[in-house]
Parts: C-alpha cells; structure tokens; sequence
C-alpha cells in the first residue's frame, strides 16, 4: 500500500510524457509510445530493455520491474529531475 501511495504521488507531480513499447536503442523513436525521442524535457517510463548508445537526459524516470537500461560504452544517461 505505501509503494503504492508514493507511485501514485510520483505520477500526479510528475506525468509520464512517453512509455518504452519494445526493447531497442534509446534513441529509436519507434519503442516509444509518443513516437518521438524523449529529450531532457520529458517524464519517461522504462518498461523494456533499452540501449544508452549515445549520451541522453530526459527530465524523469520511472522504471518498471522488467525496464532496464543497457548502456552499450562510456555514455552518459542525464536525469534532469523537476516539475
């Protein structure tokens, strides 16, 4: 229940603005539900496996018990954070 409360919390002050659909590379805009690639301006949700293969940012994260990030060399995965 109090997991629960803080996921609630967590997506009433921050809105996930794209989903993973599939695994693939970060930067593919075809695994994302919003069809585009997800900038440092963006809540996201990772709920596949995907590939950091070059440095990115999004504004938030939520990653879900199947997400993971794979990252594929020395890249960098910027998490913005805010409101």
């Amino acid at each position: 229940m109090i997991i629960q409360t803080i996921v609630n919390l967590f997506l009433l002050f921050f809105p996930i603005d794209c989903t993973t659909v599939a695994d693939g590379n970060y930067n593919n805009p075809a695994i994302w539900s919003c069809g585009f690639v997800p900038d440092s301006t963006k809540n996201i949700k990772i709920a596949h496996v995907v590939n950091i293969t070059q440095n990115q940012s999004c504004k938030n994260y939520e990653m879900s018990a199947n997400g993971r990030l794979n990252f594929t060399g020395n890249y960098i995965f910027k998490i913005k954070g805010g409101n």
